[in-house]
């Protein structure tokens, strides 16, 4: 394709979007990639809302995004159209049945590639067949201290299923996230991936917390230590990189789901999680200083962590 097709494309998808009368109440906001600052790029990719290949890529492509920031549209990025549907906890089902209702609607403007024998012909021969991917982004300190992801990666890829950093395929993982998702698209059913990708999640998380109690009770003052010196380093810094506050807030996490740590709220440490990537700390604190970065990320995490009690 040229930029020409690139930007026909583009301008097809945002219109059968924003103007569809079903689609319209969900208030689509369309982003132009070769409209946007590297900052603005970098702060949809730390949402999850586009993938970091998409904000690189130079030709015409864009998203939708839907106002509450759960659905986004990708146009142009490995395949014309790419579907995005992100719910909290385990909400696989219900973001399989959003995405399935938008691409339902947008069959209504456009015929899609399909073959009979391979099923949606995708730009990438590992997506063919349903096309769909199943991913859930999972939380394992304990596998990481271990060392046992190189076990995982193995056991999971003959299973199908690959393992990938925070932000997907070719990024590393931050905070001890993984991002664990179906490999194989051609010949299985989306119920038969989605169950398939249930169940293995329900093992990982069962290996995790076995993991973590196992490890402390080999060694629970240095365990309860860690976890303690963690959360002192977050309530008492005074600069912090990202990485850092991550690899610290993933610690203290683990920490208040095993109990050990009560007077930290979970949801304090989501958010937190989420607020101490670059462009949604500069965002959030108003602030384009990035010589100061650090220390306006170490002061906006102990403002949050000094807030006992109080829900995020």
């Amino acid at each position: 394709m040229n930029d020409e097709q690139y930007r026909e494309v583009l301008d097809k998808v945002r219109i059968a979007v924003t103007e569809d009368s079903g689609s319209k109440r969900f208030g689509y906001r369309f982003y132009d990639m070769q409209k946007m600052s590297k900052d603005e790029k970098q702060l949809l990719v730390e949402k999850q809302l586009i993938s970091p290949d998409l904000a690189a890529k130079k030709y015409p492509c864009g998203a939708l995004v839907n106002s509450d920031e759960t659905v986004s549209i990708m146009v142009n990025e490995e395949d014309h159209i790419r579907i995005q549907c992100l719910l909290f906890g385990m909400g696989i089902l219900r973001a399989k049945e959003v995405c399935f209702e938008i691409d339902s609607m947008l069959e209504k403007y456009f015929d899609f590639a399909f073959s009979a024998q391979f099923g949606y012909l995708t730009s990438c021969p590992t997506n063919i067949g349903t096309a769909i991917r199943a991913s859930v982004l999972m939380h394992l300190p304990a596998i990481t201290m271990c060392n046992n992801i190189p076990k995982l990666l193995e056991t999971l890829s003959k299973l199908g299923i690959t393992v990938r950093g925070m932000f997907g395929e070719n990024t590393q993982a931050k905070g001890n996230l993984f991002q664990i998702s179906n490999q194989v698209t051609l010949g299985q059913t989306e119920e038969e991936i989605i169950f398939s990708m249930i169940n293995v999640v329900s093992q990982v998380k069962e290996s995790e917390n076995s993991l973590r109690k196992e490890v402390r009770a080999q060694n629970r003052a240095d365990f309860d230590d860690s976890v303690f010196r963690a959360f002192g380093v977050l309530t008492n810094a005074r600069k912090m990189s990202a990485d850092e506050s991550l690899g610290l807030i993933s610690m203290v996490r683990m920490g208040a789901d095993m109990g050990i740590i009560e007077k930290v709220k979970m949801d304090t440490l989501n958010k937190l999680m989420y607020l101490v990537q670059p462009a949604i700390l500069r965002r959030h604190t108003c602030s384009n200083d990035i010589t100061n970065e650090d220390i306006l990320r170490a002061t906006m995490v102990r403002e949050h962590l000094r807030k006992p009690g109080k829900d995020e």
